[in-house]
């Protein structure tokens, strides 16, 4: 018994004396610095992968509203109707003829016929009042609801179609209205706004662009003595830039495929949330979309990741402090 509390004894003053001594010390430091260092590189390559992520992302939506933005025009220009006004004579047999002569012509999207019974039930909800309790009638009449094409809603096609319509209905037509302001005001707006937003999405590509390139670089920057090291020994630049380039690969890969699963969510919830998702589910054009923001992913990780450690390859030892 004597002898096994002797052994133990040693053994712990063993492990004191070898804690104190000053070579153990260094050691243990240089194995905890090693350990602090990994983290923080790993932790580099996770912000550098979500930054990127990000990035993309933010791409990806642009590039999906330029996408639908020929779309979104097209459904502003086709909410802009004419409302053609049928005179008390016409019956509800001459009323549906004129609109299925309407629905033929090659400006027509759609002719919608709105019985009186129909136009006094949407009198009655939005002037909250029954004309039938003071004129003791139905003064309303048929009414067709014409929604144009999208190139036939300019003001002077939609006056041309306005002739158009009384050079051959004229006698049951009581009169055709439309909002000219309006329409001019939707004609001007809708070019001026895509072009802002093709200004505004090179605007951000550059900058995140930028991003990219800092976040790449500042993760390579807490390797450079290691590639200064491997350079004093004789590696060879293409030797020491692979493993580099490879891991620059796979964080845009990555970071593209987080992006695009992160689009497709938004894409999926905004085509269930609202009931005309306005193209945005346009699959055939979203895949190659899709596809730009992958290959966008690698081509700039690879380019930042070459370049900086370009640039960490030329630089002198006393430089990299």
């Amino acid at each position: 018994m004597a002898k096994i509390v002797n052994n133990l004894v040693n053994r712990i003053y063993s492990l004191t004396a070898l804690q104190e001594d000053p070579i153990y010390e260094i050691c243990l430091m240089g194995k905890r610095e090693e350990q602090f260092n990994r983290r923080r590189l790993r932790m580099a390559y996770i912000t550098s992968v979500v930054s990127i992520t990000l990035v993309l992302f933010v791409l990806g939506l642009i590039g999906t509203i330029l996408l639908s933005a020929g779309k979104l025009t097209t459904y502003v220009k086709e909410n802009l109707k004419l409302q053609i006004g049928l005179n008390s004579e016409t019956d509800g047999e001459t009323a549906e003829e004129i609109r299925m002569g309407l629905q033929t012509r090659e400006f027509t999207k759609r002719a919608v016929l709105i019985t009186p019974d129909e136009a006094l039930e949407e009198f009655k909800k939005t002037w909250n009042e029954d004309p039938t309790t003071v004129l003791g009638f139905n003064p309303l009449g048929y009414t067709i609801e014409l929604t144009l094409k999208a190139e036939f809603t300019d003001v002077e096609s939609m006056n041309f179609i306005e002739n158009k319509i009384l050079d051959d209905y004229g006698e049951w037509i009581r009169g055709i209205s439309k909002d000219e302001n309006l329409i001019r005001d939707v004609n001007a707006n809708t070019e001026k706004i895509q072009w802002i937003l093709l200004g505004i999405s090179l605007l951000l590509g550059i900058i995140m662009v930028a991003l990219i390139n800092n976040t790449i670089r500042l993760a390579i920057y807490s390797k450079r003595f290691t590639i200064k090291t491997m350079q004093l020994v004789g590696a060879t630049a293409s030797f020491i830039r692979k493993p580099f380039l490879i891991t620059g690969i796979l964080q845009g890969f990555i970071a593209g495929l987080l992006a695009i699963i992160l689009l497709t969510v938004l894409i999926i919830y905004l085509s269930q949330r609202f009931d005309y998702s306005l193209g945005i589910t346009d699959w055939g054009y979203l895949l190659i979309l899709f596809g730009l923001i992958a290959g966008l992913g690698v081509m700039i990780s690879y380019l930042s990741t070459y370049l900086s450690v370009r640039k960490f390859l030329k630089l002198k030892v006393d430089e990299l402090y």
